[in-house]
This record gives structure tokens, sequence and C-alpha cells, in this order.
């Protein structure tokens, strides 16, 4: 049995309050900031994973230190994954808890997502899953890393990172017997996209904080980690709406965030050599594909529209394909859902090269 904590936290500056059984609406049908309820999926989705494979070859852009409860993808039944909008599916810790049925728990799948779609974890688990996974997502649609730094715009009610480890994780699954997870048979992930905190001591603290939260799970039992980086927000529709220095203010800090990372994964490398640990470039992934065109994968070679969002898809479509004449091509040929959230193509990607990185 093999657990992989996948520790997915690209961190824009969100959190959520899972104790309440209900799951707050927001603006324009949001369930979590930037997570909407999903478009109509095809029934026969999960149970034919090549309607979404089209595996592509790439560079090695995983970094790896393999440790000895590490048995393989293949042995991978439980997957705890925390982060914010790019990660969240809206899972309630109080709600139905991953089954045969529906993997990831609740809600239906694939979740209220920012992708419109199947984001990445939904892909990891029932498209490139080799073995059957239990999923816990933890991620909550604007979420941050630690509130007592940088707290989200939407208040309370979001749930941080540190949030997610410490009042959901560790009390709800670190010691749950109905829960068989061990170090050996899950793979935790995190993504954060902290980049918009442009004060580089800022980032330093919370990469500390990111840091101390990655010990406790450790501590918690967790051995295997995959971590993704921060991809290219400053070429979001939302940032190329601004000028020229905010554009390279933003590139910057996010360039100084991914390093801190780095050394973050680093460090836990050298402090725990029995741990099993992945850094996924994210942002090279994104950058080749805005440099090199829809073309360069041929998992998003159905795209038209690299740089621009069309404002009538912006808060979620009815289906997978949806066409509004407003937009020219359905949603799924555009890269931007909205002003910073990708369509399920390119989590798909995302998905697919994690998979082919891990299983080298």
């Amino acid at each position: 049995m093999s657990r992989l904590f996948v520790c997915v936290l690209i961190s824009v500056v969100f959190a959520y309050d899972a104790r309440a059984f209900i799951v707050p609406l927001f603006d324009n049908g949001q369930v979590q900031p930037g997570c909407y309820n999903p478009p109509e999926i095809p029934h026969n989705l999960t149970t034919r994973p090549q309607r979404w494979r089209d595996a592509s070859a790439g560079p090695p852009l995983v970094t790896r230190q393999s440790g000895k409860a590490w048995s393989g993808w293949q042995n991978v039944e439980y997957l705890f994954t925390f982060g914010d909008s790019y990660t969240s599916t809206s899972f309630n810790i109080h709600g139905p808890q991953p089954n045969p049925q529906n993997p990831l728990g609740n809600p239906a799948y694939p979740g209220a997502t920012s992708a419109d779609g199947p984001n990445y974890v939904d892909f990891l688990t029932t498209t490139y899953n080799q073995s059957f996974i239990r999923t816990f997502n933890l991620g909550y649609g604007g979420a941050t890393i630690d509130p007592s730094l940088v707290g989200s715009p939407y208040g309370l009610i979001v749930q941080s990172f540190r949030q997610q480890v410490q009042e959901e994780f560790i009390p709800t699954y670190a010691t749950n017997s109905g829960v068989e997870w061990s170090g050996s048979n899950s793979l935790f992930t995190d993504v954060i996209l902290s980049y918009t905190q442009r004060n580089s001591t800022l980032n330093f603290l919370l990469i500390k904080s990111y840091e101390n939260l990655v010990h406790q799970l450790y501590a918690a039992g967790a051995r295997n980690f995959l971590f993704l980086n921060v991809p290219p927000i400053d070429r979001s529709p939302g940032t190329l709406a601004r000028d020229k220095a905010a554009q390279q203010s933003m590139a910057g800090y996010i360039g100084e965030f991914n390093f801190r990372l780095i050394l973050l994964v680093y460090n836990l490398a050298v402090n725990y050599p029995a741990t099993t640990v992945w850094l996924f470039d994210t942002n090279w992934l994104f950058s080749r594909l805005l440099d090199n065109g829809p073309l360069a994968f041929r998992e998003t070679s159905g795209y038209a529209n690299l740089t621009d969002y069309c404002v009538a898809y912006q808060h979620g479509t009815p289906t997978l394909t949806s066409l509004d004449p407003s937009c020219g091509v359905p949603v799924n040929a555009y890269l931007w859902l909205n002003d910073l959230h990708p369509t399920y193509p390119v989590h798909n990607l995302i998905a697919s090269e994690i998979v082919q990185q891990i299983t080298r």
C-alpha cells in the first residue's frame, strides 16, 4: 500500500472553513471563490479514460528524491491534496467520504472547480490512476498559505493551507482508523499561488510557514510529497491587462517564490532522507505552451486562444464544449476561463505530465 501526499500549493490569496456542512455560495454561482458548479459531464467519462489521454513526451519536469516508502504510482491508494482554486473540487470533510462510487467523495464528479470541468486532481484520480485511489482534496478556492501573514479577501470562511493541515487533515484524517492510509500508500500534493505578495520579506515568511506545515505532515506520517510551483500568472489575462511594469514585477516575484520553493524541497529531502519528493515545474509547462502555441502538447492542441478569455464563459458553462456566438469558439478552445484560471484541457496536460514523471 502506498500513500501519496501531493502538496499542490498554487497560492493566490484565499482560504476556507469546512466546519460548516453547507458550503456557502458566492457571487456568480461560485461554490468556493473561483470554483463553479461543473458543466454537464458525459456519463461514460470515468469509464473511458482514453477519452482524455493523449500523452506527450516532454523533458524531465520533476526533481526527485526516492525514499524507501515509495513503492510506485501503481500502489498509491490515498491522495491528499492541498491548495487553492487551481486544486479545489469543493470537497467538504463533513460530507460523503471517498468511495468506490465517487473516489473524491463529494460533490459529484468532477466537483465544483475553477477549470469548467475536471481539474488535475480529478484527472490524477480517475484518468491517469493505475490503482483505485481515494482522494481527499482539502484545497479551497482563495486559500493563502497562512492567514496570520496574508489573509483571504473572502474572509474567515476560506481555509488557508495552515488550516487545511491543522484544522482538517490532522484532526480528521491523521489518526482516523477508518481511513487506512500509511506513509507507503499515500501521496501528498500542494499548490498555492503566493506570488501575489510583492514583498521579499513576506515571501520568505510565507515559505517558512509553508515549510513548517510540511514538517507537520511528515510528523503525521506523510512520506511521499509532490510539490507544484507557481505557473506564469504574469501572463494571465488579469495581469496582461495591467502595465508592463506590473507584469515584470509579478514575474519577478513568482520567480523568487519558486526559487524559495526549490530550497524548501531541497531542505525537506536533506532533513528527511526517508521521504520521496518531487518538484513539478508547472511554470515551465505553461511557459512552453504560451511560447510555442497549442501544438506544443497534444492535450492542448484544441486551443485557439491562449491570451484572452470570453466574458460569456468566465463563470462556467453548461457543457464541456459550450459555444457562445459572442466568443467565436467553444469554451474549451480558450486556455483561460477568466482572468486567472485555465480551462480543463491544460489540467489534463498537467496530470498527464505528472504521472509520466513519477512513473519513470
